[in-house]
């Protein structure tokens, strides 16, 4: 048996006209699809994982960072 790729489905939200404008937080439930769907619509962005304690703390101590 051998793993299949998930076809990737079409989003009704547009990213990069969004991130044009200004910067976003994207919420939602664990395992959903969040950094999946960034990866794959937007490869090349930076993203901070405030779940990881160095990122956060770094952030929280100077979130000048994020301009």
């Amino acid at each position: 048996m051998h793993a299949t790729k998930s076809p990737v489905i079409a989003r009704r939200l547009d990213l990069n006209g969004l991130l044009q404008k200004k910067s976003h937080f994207l919420f939602g439930p664990r395992q959903s699809g969040k950094s999946f769907l960034i990866r794959h619509a937007l490869p090349d962005l930076r993203v901070f994982n405030l779940l990881d304690t160095e990122v956060f703390l770094a952030l929280s101590q100077r979130p000048t960072r994020l301009a």
